[in-house]
């Protein structure tokens, strides 16, 4: 038998008092369990007409009932933490390029797998995207079967828009800049969706990648827009059954801002304003530069056919930008202690002074990703949030970010 000091000797009173924090700290857990805010109201997003169907190709909707079914699975399990949604900026990370087709090019080997370091290592992670969808394709697959309906993600990853202006290339620069303004709306229609739909799930809205000058000019003359009568859906479908063939691109291919660059900057400009409008959204501009050569062009080692990043392209965007969004959206990247810094998405650094078990947490930054590692916590507070733990082993789920950061840091 081991004998404690005596009531009045030192041990015993920091025993004790470590005793009374841990105490006060389960406490606090339980009335905040017992009074949890409800989601805030998604906000009112103001769109053009409203816009939604689907595409007439078989093969579309055979990936459309596939993507409908990890739905529906993840669903009845234990859901995902991040939904990646999108077109085939999305789908390529499934190892697939377009509607379900094997990623046979060498352009798009290797893209899986870096998805699978990057993003399905560290979180359950679901990738919703169809080659060639434009914003109200998308819309419709929501609406239609894609959208979790018990099990919503923590963060939904969006990144759409390229082909609706992609769409009318070939028509000028009057009509790409109608397109950036439909676009804008588009997504507004599809963030406020998102925020009915999942009140409680953050969305990271990625801007537009920059894309080069389609060769020929005409090749992506698909549909602008959902059909309003049969005589446009016959259009549509004929635009939709006769792309032209890609050719081989050409250094004026990669040059910029080539026919696009003016409009996806417009569109970004306007994507930025409508995330800063919208609650639980985050403009994540940071992916763009990574693609361009110093010229300013496409880099094609990065972007071989100056639109779809390949293996080397995805890898750096994943470990120069969007791992840090995810990470501080999701709650992993401020679990910070001590002294820890900020680089920021423009390659701007701040340095925020702390003290030893101080949380800081930027998990919203629209502009700054916690990079850093954490540092030791005190003896005392190591205790007590290890009691906090053990009293509710829900902590993680029920509280906000600091005490969700505390918790990870003392092993919780």
């Amino acid at each position: 038998m081991v004998a404690s000091g005596p009531p009045g000797s030192r041990s015993g009173q920091q025993q004790a008092r470590l005793a009374a924090v841990a105490a006060v700290l389960v406490l606090l857990a339980l009335w905040r369990a017992s009074h949890r805010r409800e989601a805030a109201p998604a906000a009112v997003v103001t769109a053009g007409p409203t816009m939604a169907c689907p595409r007439d190709l078989d093969k579309w909707h055979r990936m459309h009932a596939k993507l409908a079914a990890e739905v529906a699975e993840a669903d009845a399990g234990q859901g995902w933490e991040v939904a990646f949604m999108g077109d085939s900026l999305t789908e390529r990370l499934r190892g697939s390029r377009a509607m379900g087709l094997p990623c046979k090019r060498p352009q798009c080997r290797g893209i899986e797998a870096v998805f699978a370091a990057h993003v399905a290592s560290r979180f359950r992670a679901g990738r919703l995207g169809i080659g060639g969808d434009q914003t109200f394709h998308l819309r419709w697959r929501l609406l239609n079967g894609e959208l979790p309906a018990r099990r919503h993600p923590q963060l939904v990853v969006l990144l759409i828009g390229t082909n609706d202006l992609g769409a009318v290339g070939a028509r000028g620069p009057a009509a790409l800049e109608a397109a950036s303004k439909d676009v804008a709306a588009r997504v507004g229609e599809l963030l406020a969706l998102l925020r009915s739909r999942l009140p409680s799930t953050r969305v990271a809205l990625l801007a537009l990648l920059p894309r080069g000058s389609p060769n020929p000019p005409a090749l992506y003359s698909t549909a602008s827009a959902c059909p309003a009568d049969e005589a446009a859906r016959a259009a549509a479908i004929a635009a939709e059954s006769n792309r032209l063939p890609m050719e081989p691109p050409t250094e004026e291919t990669f040059a910029q801002p080539g026919v696009f660059g003016a409009a996806i900057e417009a569109t970004n400009r306007r994507l930025r304003a409508l995330a800063a409008a919208t609650e639980g959204v985050t403009f994540v501009d940071c992916a763009g530069p990574l693609l361009l050569r110093p010229d300013g062009s496409i880099d094609p080692a990065r972007m071989p056919d100056a639109l779809h990043p390949n293996e080397l392209g995805y890898k750096a965007i994943f470990s120069e930008c969007w791992d840090g969004a995810i990470a501080d959206l999701l709650g992993r990247g401020g679990k910070v202690f001590g002294d820890p810094y900020v680089k920021g998405f423009d390659g701007s650094t701040k340095t925020y002074p702390g003290k030893p078990g101080q949380t800081l947490n930027i998990l919203t930054s629209s502009k700054y990703s916690l990079v850093g590692t954490l540092k030791p916590v005190s003896a005392p507070f190591k205790f007590a949030f290890f009691a906090l733990c053990v009293g509710s082993g829900f902590a993680q789920h029920l509280f906000d970010p600091p005490i969700e950061n505390a918790l990870a840091a003392s092993g919780c």
